[in-house]
């Protein structure tokens, strides 16, 4: 969370402390398990205000958060329940409003503590509450449909184009597969625009059968790739 130099002091008083037989776990641990969280591409380093909000988690503290909302700024008042890392990206799980909401760490613009502590529900779970909530979010997102053809390959690699749910909504809606081994099903997607993005990963293993829109799109697409590809054959001049 950005405290490493905190972390590392810590860590060689704990192993003082630790009996000798013990000494060596976490050295032995440290070289056979490595945890890499961010994903690809993406920034590794911790938001500002992550410090500030570990505190206040860990302390059961009320904290009063202005939080960027699109062009706008919001004030909350907020009881910090736990912290969530997805993807490289920190949430916080919070009580505000009369319920549990999440807050995106790099959108909190401050935090101010207000002296003041919550009385925990020792009964929330927060790692149970974070997969209903994203499990939610990703059903609200896929609010449109797509029928598609499906290769053998294309149904084997579907689960590395789209959302995990997306593909196992495919997979448990196919039908029967054709002599060639194609299979015609129903894919929840985000929008046609998103949609294209994703399953032109698949290149010929797909073929979008509805909605019109998505499937011009498509046509669009390999079309202009098809023109590029033909240009490279030309001869120069």
């Amino acid at each position: 969370m950005g405290r490493a130099d905190a972390l590392a002091a810590a860590e060689l008083k704990v192993l003082a402390a630790l009996p000798r037989a013990l000494r060596d776990a976490p050295a032995r641990a440290n070289q056979r398990f490595h945890l890499d969280a961010p994903g690809w591409f993406g920034e590794s380093g911790p938001p500002p205000l992550l410090r500030d909000l570990a505190r206040a988690v860990w302390d059961d503290e009320t904290v009063e958060l202005r939080y960027r909302r699109k062009d706008t700024e919001v004030t909350r008042t907020a009881e910090p329940y736990g912290l969530v890392l997805k993807n490289g990206t920190w949430y916080l799980v919070a009580r505000a409003g009369g319920g549990h909401r999440t807050y995106r760490v790099d959108r909190v613009a401050a935090v101010r503590p207000t002296g003041e502590f919550f009385r925990r529900d020792e009964e929330f779970d927060l790692a149970g509450h974070w997969r209903g909530q994203a499990a939610a979010f990703v059903r609200s997102v896929l609010r449109e449909e797509a029928t598609v053809r499906l290769s053998p390959a294309g149904m084997r690699i579907l689960r590395y184009a789209v959302e995990p749910y997306a593909a196992r909504q495919a997979a448990a809606a196919a039908g029967e597969p054709d002599e060639r081994g194609w299979m015609v099903t129903v894919l929840p997607v985000e929008s046609a625009l998103v949609a294209a993005s994703e399953l032109r990963r698949l290149g010929p293993e797909i073929e979008v059968l509805a909605p019109p829109e998505l499937r011009e799109r498509m046509a669009r697409d390999a079309a202009r790739l098809a023109e590029l590809y033909r240009a490279a054959d030309r001869p120069a001049g």
